[in-house]
């Protein structure tokens, strides 16, 4: 049970940085007229903060169950 608890936390983790990262985007994205460079990087800005959050909880739950 408490493996499943440390999921969760992790999971409800990364669900909140990605909202983050998403209202941010969003944010941005209405703030100013954005050509077709600027929402490129945006969005590659965007990918890279979704991947950041996944490799983070994929590491800390690898940590709690390997070391």
């Amino acid at each position: 049970m408490g493996v499943a608890m440390r999921q969760s936390v992790g999971i409800k983790d990364l669900k909140l940085r990605m909202q983050q990262a998403l209202d941010r985007f969003l944010n941005e994205m209405g703030n100013a007229e954005s050509g077709y460079g600027q929402v490129m990087c945006r969005l590659a800005e965007l990918e890279h903060n979704f991947k950041d959050g996944y490799l983070d909880v994929v590491e800390t739950h690898y940590q709690e169950q390997h070391l």
